[in-house]
């Protein structure tokens, strides 16, 4: 099981969900494994969860695979998608029709609409 995480600094929900369907796609013409191929917002934001949550994959890759805080990252241009093992994290749900979303608040999951 796992808790997927798309970063994006935009939260209207409608937009959100166009973007991201495009995204995935993943029709960049790189690696995404690539740490070099995010904006440099999102390579810095990517510096600092690596550290806590490695990367399953790619040339930063954990050399323990058996660490619950490895992660698996997709690296885009302007998304980095990670899809943590088991985290207290907001989420989206990308695999519903309705693509519900929900933000933590106070202490808990929020339904965000």
């Amino acid at each position: 099981m796992s808790y997927d995480l798309a970063r994006r600094c935009t939260v209207v929900h409608a937009e959100f969900v166009k973007w991201f369907k495009h995204q995935t796609e993943w029709s960049e013409s790189h690696d995404y494994n690539d740490p070099e191929a995010p904006s440099a917002p999102l390579r810095a934001w990517f510096s600092e969860m690596i550290v806590t949550y490695p990367p399953m994959n790619g040339p930063l890759a954990s050399d323990d695979p058996d660490d619950p805080c490895v992660t698996d990252y997709s690296l885009g241009r302007c998304l980095i998608y990670a899809a943590f093992a088991k985290q207290n994290v907001g989420f989206a749900d990308v695999s519903s029709d309705n693509f519900p979303i929900w933000i933590p608040s106070g202490g808990k999951l929020q339904a965000m609409k």
